[in-house]
């Protein structure tokens, strides 16, 4: 649900807020934004763009690979990933543990 996906957001967290302040930054690494919790910039705009942009990266090696080790010092993150493997093995059986190695 959006809420229990929103529950893992580090408190004070609001989706949207950042918008503006993140068109001015145009950052340079889109993939390390500076809030715990997200794999990118873009994930902070909308709960369902936090969730696509997580499952995106997932689905990418080298981006899973970079995500994973970030969620190693990110707790938010790590939640995040952990409910969308959850998510995708209740769909399809073969996207089980063994899947992601």
């Amino acid at each position: 649900s959006d809420e229990k996906w929103a529950s893992f957001n580090n408190e004070g967290f609001s989706y949207g807020k950042q918008t503006k302040s993140l068109r001015n930054t145009n950052p340079v690494n889109p993939y390390a934004p500076n809030q715990l919790g997200f794999v990118t910039y873009y994930a902070m705009t909308s709960i369902e763009e936090d969730r696509a942009e997580v499952f995106a990266c997932l689905m990418q090696k080298n981006h899973r690979d970079l995500i994973e080790k970030w969620m190693q010092k990110d707790p938010a993150l790590k939640k995040k990933i952990e409910a969308m493997k959850n998510f995708a093995a209740e769909y399809n059986y073969e996207m089980d543990e063994g899947y992601w190695e």
